[in-house]
Parts: structure tokens; C-alpha cells; sequence
């Protein structure tokens, strides 16, 4: 009986979402879908982002964040988290990447501290979203990643019961779009959430198309010729880490916890 319920219990925690790991060859059970498109509007590019992840019976707090030109003042996207059908939760972006793309880029991290994946030492824009939220955007000639960054308080309890700053993000790969996503933590309130990124340079225009040069998108530091090299590593705590946060996040699903923003 013992061994059965072992078992159960094992099957339960690869199968839900919580693992926050794809098995070797299967699809990942955690980002279900992504769809991205691109939209040339009066010489500017406009990118839309819906990225379906599964959460299980964890519910996360549904909100949506006007994306500020800290340079205008004047509302140029949004990021958003909402529930839709099948139980699945919604992250949403849409942003003129061009006018982004006008910022003087720097060095960024999460808010735990951390290095953001993909853009890792790379300079990326950085857009403050509020409440610790930010947008991220990174890119040079043929290279476009764009990523946010979400405090979660529901999972500041993780964090402190962790006890240090820990990122984990696997890598997942679905159409053209190579993504992660997954948690960030740390020991202190307001440094736990949930984090995205995507190379989604696959479908921002090339520079052969209409209405496009290199200097729409590329930042300053790469019209020095600098490149943006992208980090596709993984970033997953030691074993023990991990397998405290799956626990953690499997009892959250088995209360079907409502997460608070």
C-alpha cells in the first residue's frame, strides 16, 4: 500500500503542471500554447503575444497592466494575466516594440536579483510596470526577446520557506517561438513571482521587408555592431530546491489556491 501510494503521489506531481519541467520529448505540460504575431502600422511594428499555461487548480490573480513610455508618458501596450477556457491561465502582451526600441538599454535582473532568461548579461530595455512588475525587451539586427517579470505575493511563502534567491526556468519549445517560463524566489516579500520570456525573432519582419530597417528595432548599443547572443540555458535549482518548490506548489493545487497579486 505504501509503495501504491508513492506511487499515485509520483504520477500526480509529473503529470500536473507544478513540475514546472517538460519530460524528454514530451510537450510541457506547463506552457500549453503560444501564439505571437506582428503588425506594420505607419512604419512601427506592433507585436501581440498570448502564451496558455497550466497551472492546474492553482488559480493566479487575473489583472492587466498598461505598458508606459517612460519618455511620453503615452500608453503603448499592456500585459495581462487572465483566466480562459480549459482551466488554463493567459499572459498577454502587446506593445510597439519600436517605440520600446528607442530607450537607452541596460543591464537587467529579476526582481529576486537574478539573471533574466535569455537576455542574461545581455542590455535590454527595461519598463517599469508597477508593483514590481517590469517588461523587458532585448534586441539587434536578427535577435528579438521580450519577457516580464511578475510578483506573485500568494508565493512569498515559497520564497521564505526556500530561503535564498533561486530562479527556475526550463526551456520550451512550441511552433517558432522558443520560451520559459517559470518562478522566481527570494527570502524577501515582494521578490517571488512568475516570469516569462520568448525569442520571438522568427516573426518580427526581416530587413528585406517593407517599412523595416535595422534601426526601427536595434537599440544603440547595437548600432555599434554589438549582437545580442541569447541564453537558451535552463535555470533549475539543485535537486533538493526543486523538489521543495514541486511539493509546495502540488499542495496549492490539491487546495485549489487562489493566489493574491
Amino acid at each position: 500500500m505504501k509503495k501504491t501510494a508513492y506511487t499515485v503521489r509520483a504520477l500526480l506531481l509529473t503529470s500536473l503542471m507544478v513540475v514546472f519541467v517538460s519530460c524528454g520529448g514530451q510537450r510541457p505540460e506547463t506552457l500549453k500554447d503560444i501564439k505571437v504575431s506582428t503588425e506594420t502600422v505607419d512604419g512601427d511594428i506592433y507585436l501581440n503575444l498570448n502564451a496558455d499555461l497550466d497551472f492546474g487548480n492553482i488559480v493566479f490573480p487575473s489583472f492587466s497592466i498598461p505598458v508606459i513610455d517612460p519618455k511620453t508618458n503615452d500608453e503603448v501596450g499592456t500585459v495581462a494575466l487572465l483566466p480562459v477556457a480549459g482551466g488554463l491561465t493567459q499572459l498577454s502582451i502587446d506593445a510597439n516594440i519600436s517605440v520600446l526600441a528607442d530607450i537607452n538599454p541596460e543591464s537587467v535582473s529579476l526582481p529576486n536579483g537574478g539573471l533574466v532568461p535569455f537576455i542574461a548579461n545581455n542590455p535590454a530595455v527595461k519598463i517599469d510596470l508597477g508593483n514590481g512588475a517590469q517588461l523587458y525587451l532585448t534586441a539587434s539586427q536578427d535577435v528579438y526577446a521580450i519577457g516580464v517579470a511578475l510578483p506573485i505575493s500568494g508565493l512569498d511563502s515559497i520564497g521564505s520557506g526556500v530561503g535564498m534567491p533561486i530562479n527556475f526556468f526550463p526551456v520550451f519549445t512550441i511552433d517558432e517561438a522558443i520560451s520559459t517560463v517559470g518562478l522566481f524566489t527570494s527570502p524577501n516579500a515582494g521578490e517571488n513571482g512568475l516570469a516569462f520570456v520568448s525569442d520571438v525573432s522568427a516573426y518580427v519582419p526581416s530587413q528585406e521587408e517593407e517599412a523595416f530597417t535595422k534601426s526601427t528595432l536595434a537599440f544603440a548599443v547595437q548600432r555599434q555592431e554589438e549582437q545580442v547572443e541569447l541564453d537558451y540555458n535552463e535555470q533549475i535549482p539543485k535537486r533538493s530546491i526543486e523538489n521543495y518548490i514541486n511539493n509546495r506548489l502540488l499542495k496549492m493545487h490539491w487546495r485549489k489556491t487562489r493566489l493574491r497579486r
